[in-house]
């Protein structure tokens, strides 16, 4: 530190565009601190999560930055040196050398782990080791790993960084060292949470721990999950859309197997092949044989099946055929076993880590086409966090919709039923805009007869007269109307106000688009989407509080009281994300018995700190900037919310008037005709044409339609599989100020 204030105060022979580089750095890194100091860390602390915090980030210097590595025949100029480093690093050995340089003004300490992790690397003999960048990589980001080396293996590198070795005395073969690894890492550390094992070329970025623990981790839960990959392969980080030739798709793939198999059909000729980067965050990836085992965090009960897996114990390569020592393709196994248990496997865009090696152990050759991340990330804090808002409707968004869809609709409509239960309001919305009866799905499916209807209800007319409308809330992939249609014993058409792109296909009337996540008012406390949110505590999970200033003793009893017995008002019946509350830190075992009481499952309470300055929407904005994982959050006052909202940017819900900021409102489906075939249970009738005069339903005003004998709209852009709400919805009550 004396080194840089030196310089600072032009106590130096630097030249003064140097000096005020550095001190440009340094603010930098004082912000970086404060933050974290804000946030409740001492000074300490704090400057421990910066390791090499004084580097200087420009062409000329080798920093200790992994992401950034080193650069040929340049020297590193920390400033916590005493003097100026005069160690030549060469492209292979920058990190290493500058993490370990012995003319430090004192030892680099970056942040330790807590016993959650334990880290395993494999490494064996290999030309141009990276043994020693993956190491430094690894120590800089906050892991103290264990290195499992075959013979004959240089481990200098783990010796100068002070860590763990253990050399096999017999050649173990890529397959035989990772399981050989992976039981002793869960013997030897009964109390890890995490396992992580990683390749000796792979290297990671300073920032990956800490941005993957404030995800969570793991998407999904512990208990579901098989790995969280660091790295991400180049055919992970894309979509694949099989395009016509006029540039219309015709279908999205996961897989670039399953599109080429697609476009090289020769019933299609002319399709194409087009490639579509993956949004940013965590993706799930469905495959029989994974592909890119570099960095692996597996859930220790996880790993402990995998490993003892009859696939595992079987395990002859990929063809089947190897043997000993020679066995290989660890990704591929890991992969199989995973589908087989159901396990799910996930990756990060852009990747975390990065595949460097130039030479192949195995003979698979060097990182280059596939065998490297071709998105890695610069700063993850930066391009690495979702860029995620949440699609919102309430009811009043739902009966517009289902107002304008019926204007739609064919009338030769008997009868409508909803699909329970989140299919239920737009059904009874559009029976009571279409004058119909509602009937239950079971009558439809032939399950019930003569249910009860009031003496004053429309009797339902005889199927054979028509067809019966089924309607759900929304359509993502068609997998309720696939597992539905069926079992249906009437004719009938299909509708949903909501669809997103994939789902149009699958129905025939379609009210407008959506895109994920989505929360709907009718259902938000239930759905995949709540486990993207946080939610606050008081006023959403609970009644708020009402009484005065905990300013005298009378006061704070009634509180404490409050705390205990307050009633519940909005509980998630899903995981959440986190709660973030402006309750202060001293009444966290009130809060936490609360929620266990009532069942609340969250991924962290975030209280404020009882010394703290800051007013409650300052707190949170603060906070659920280092959530990175929160699409949207859930805010009790108005005040508050639009603070929240400006502040971060993200998707806010505030309760108080059932309003998000910072939202996406559902719009217009606007497809055509043109290149989709006729439903098949349409047929033309003709006849002459008649017309639906201009007028307003509910309040929204339907433009004028020519229709043909079977109530059909003859306007091209409309259709049973592609209905399209041509008026504009405007702006929802969810869109941003």
């Amino acid at each position: 530190m004396r080194y840089i204030e030196d310089v600072l105060a032009g106590d130096s022979d630097l030249p003064p565009e140097t000096v005020e580089k550095y001190r440009r750095f340094y603010e930098d890194w004082q912000k970086r601190v404060g933050v974290d100091v804000g946030n409740g860390l001492t000074e300490e602390q704090a400057a421990d999560r910066w390791p090499c915090a004084f580097r200087v980030p420009t062409d000329e210097i080798v920093v200790c930055q992994p992401c950034q590595g080193a650069r040929t025949h340049t020297l590193c100029d920390c400033l916590m040196l005493k003097k100026k480093c005069t160690v030549r690093a060469s492209s292979q050995r920058g990190v290493l050398t500058c993490l370990t340089c012995q003319e430090r003004e004192g030892q680099v300490t970056a942040p330790m782990d807590d016993g959650r992790w334990v880290v395993g690397v494999t490494t064996a003999p290999r030309r141009g080791s990276t043994l020693g960048q993956c190491l430094a990589s690894l120590v800089a980001a906050g892991w103290r790993p264990i290195v499992f080396a075959e013979p004959g293996t240089d481990v200098t590198a783990a010796k100068q960084l002070g860590l763990q070795v253990v050399q096999w005395k017999k050649r173990m073969g890529c397959w035989g060292n990772w399981t050989a690894m992976s039981r002793h890492l869960i013997a030897s550390f009964p109390d890890a949470e995490i396992v992580m094992t990683v390749q000796d070329d792979t290297i990671f970025h300073l920032e990956s721990k800490r941005f993957a623990e404030a995800n969570g981790v793991f998407p999904a839960t512990p208990e579901t999950t098989g790995f969280f990959s660091f790295y991400t392969a180049k055919h992970y980080q894309y979509r694949y859309h099989v395009v016509r030739p006029d540039g219309s798709m015709v279908q999205d793939y996961p897989s670039l197997l399953a599109a080429d198999k697609a476009i090289k059909n020769p019933k299609y000729p002319g399709r194409k092949l087009k490639w579509v980067q993956k949004p940013r965050g965590a993706h799930q990836i469905v495959t029989r044989g994974f592909w890119g085992a570099c960095a692996l965090a597996f859930p220790r009960e996880s790993l402990r099946r995998i490993i003892n897996h009859r696939i595992a114990l079987e395990w002859r390569g990929a063809n089947g055929n190897q043997s000993g020592a020679g066995i290989k393709n660890s990704d591929t196994a890991i992969g199989k076993i995973c589908d087989t248990l159901n396990l799910t496997m996930w990756v990060w865009q852009p990747s975390l880590a990065q595949h460097v090696a130039k030479h192949s152990t195995l003979g698979h050759g060097d990182n280059s086409g596939r065998r490297a991340a071709q998105i890695v990330t610069k700063d993850p804090w930066k391009d690495g966090i979702p860029d995620q808002r949440m699609t919102w409707a309430d009811m009043n968004d739902l009966d517009v919709q289902c107002a304008r869809l019926a204007a739609r609709l064919p009338k030769d409509i008997r009868a409508v039923a909803g699909v329970p239960r989140s299919g239920l309001p737009a059904a009874a919305l559009l029976a009571k805009h279409l004058h119909l009866p509602l009937i239950t799905i079971d009558e439809c499916m032939g399950r019930t007869q003569n249910s009860y209807r009031p003496k004053v209800s429309r009797p339902i007319l005889n199927p054979a007269e028509g067809k019966v409308l089924i309607v759900d809330d929304s359509i993502g992939k068609g997998k309720t109307w696939k597992e539905l249609k069926p079992l249906i014993k009437v004719p009938f058409y299909t509708a949903t106000p909501y669809s997103r792109d994939q789902g149009i296909q699958h129905t025939d009337f379609v009210g407008c688009e959506i895109q994920n996540p989505q929360l709907f008012h009718w259902q938000w406390l239930s759905v995949n989407s709540t486990k993207l949110c946080a939610f606050d505590m008081d006023g959403v999970i609970c009644e708020d509080w009402t009484g005065p200033e905990q300013a005298h003793e009378v006061a704070r009893v009634a509180y404490e009281d409050f705390l205990r017995n307050v009633l519940p008002l909005h509980l998630p019946r899903v995981r959440i994300q986190a709660i973030v509350t402006g309750r202060r830190e001293r009444y966290r075992a009130e809060t936490e018995e609360w929620l266990s009481r009532h069942g609340v499952e969250h991924g962290g309470l975030h209280m404020l700190p009882d010394d703290s300055r800051l007013n409650h929407a300052e707190f949170k904005a603060r906070t659920l900037q280092r959530l990175t994982g929160v699409v949207c959050f859930v805010e009790s006052s108005s005040r508050q919310a639009e603070h929240i909202a400006r502040v971060t940017g993200r998707s806010v819900l505030c309760v108080e008037n059932w309003r998000m900021l910072n939202g996406l409102a559902p719009k217009p489906h606007a497809a055509t005709q043109a290149g989709h075939p006729r439903p098949k249970n349409q047929k033309p009738v003709p006849a002459a044409p008649r017309v639906v005069d201009e007028g307003v339903v509910d309040g929204g005003p339907v433009r004028p339609v020519t229709l043909d004998a079977a109530g059909l709209p003859r306007d091209r852009g409309f259709s049973r599989r592609h209905a399209a709400a041509r008026e504009p919805v405007g702006e929802a009550r969810g869109a941003a100020d």
